[in-house]
């Protein structure tokens, strides 16, 4: 993954997976993991100044519950200043023995999915203040159904949920504390990314997948794409769109 002039990348130490992060200001790299344990699916990234940097990415504790079945992976937090990347410091944000994958980053927050036992909820973290908010609990009547697929831009995070009918998109907004439902169909909604002010996704029209296009200022929903071909992976930075669609 890359942000500004870092990157950062997983790779093979000779036992197992660790966490390094290349410098490009100083063209030095920095290894943050060095355990008997994989470490992997790094993101970065670099706040807007340009002053500090945040890094997370999916790590093990040895620590599989009471009964010793459950599952080690945790989430991991490293935030730097410009002035010293390399000497940074690292938190464990979750504790628990259930799977948690594919953390996001952003200025201000992180965001991941991770298994409570009975279903998958999102969680995002406060840098700030400290405080892990579930957020697939602030929905009404959504225990048993799973959230996945978390995305982060600043105090914002969509994702996709079941509605026990097909999946949805979600919107939370840490500065208001609220979730949008951005979509409320019976056709499924899937593969949400945030930039900004704006939300882009997969919208199933009952024929094949469309990208559509959601304003947060407006409320807007916009189909950018509609044919009778599948579309994919699409991708949003500004406002500028890419996907992957067939001729």
């Amino acid at each position: 993954d890359v942000s500004d002039n870092y990157v950062v990348w997983d790779g093979q130490n000779g036992t197992d997976t660790d966490i390094y992060f290349y410098d490009g200001n100083n063209d030095t790299t920095h290894q943050l993991t060095n355990n008997d344990s994989d470490d992997n699916r790094p993101r970065i990234h670099i706040s807007s100044d340009g002053s500090s940097g945040n890094i997370v990415w999916v790590g093990h504790d040895g620590d599989f519950g009471p009964s010793g079945v459950g599952n080690d992976t945790q989430v991991y937090l490293y935030t730097f200043d410009a002035a010293n990347p390399g000497g940074g410091t690292t938190i464990q944000l979750t504790h628990n023995p259930f799977t948690v994958a594919a953390p996001e980053v952003s200025e201000t927050h992180v965001t991941w999915w991770g298994s409570n036992g009975t279903d998958q909820d999102v969680y995002v973290y406060d840098i700030a203040t400290g405080v892990t908010t579930n957020l697939s609990n602030m929905l009404y009547d959504h225990g048993g159904l799973d959230d996945y697929s978390p995305q982060i831009s600043g105090s914002r995070v969509v994702w996709e949920g079941d509605d026990s009918k097909d999946h949805e998109i979600y919107l939370y907004d840490a500065a208001t504390g609220t979730i949008t439902e951005v979509t409320t169909n019976t056709l499924s909604d899937s593969a949400p990314q945030i930039d900004g002010d704006y939300v882009i996704w997969l919208g199933f029209d009952g024929l094949d997948d469309e990208i559509m296009l959601y304003d947060i200022n407006t409320g807007i929903t916009t189909p950018i794409t509609s044919n009778a071909l599948d579309e994919s992976t699409p991708q949003i930075s500004g406002l500028n769109v890419v996907w992957r669609g067939y001729d």
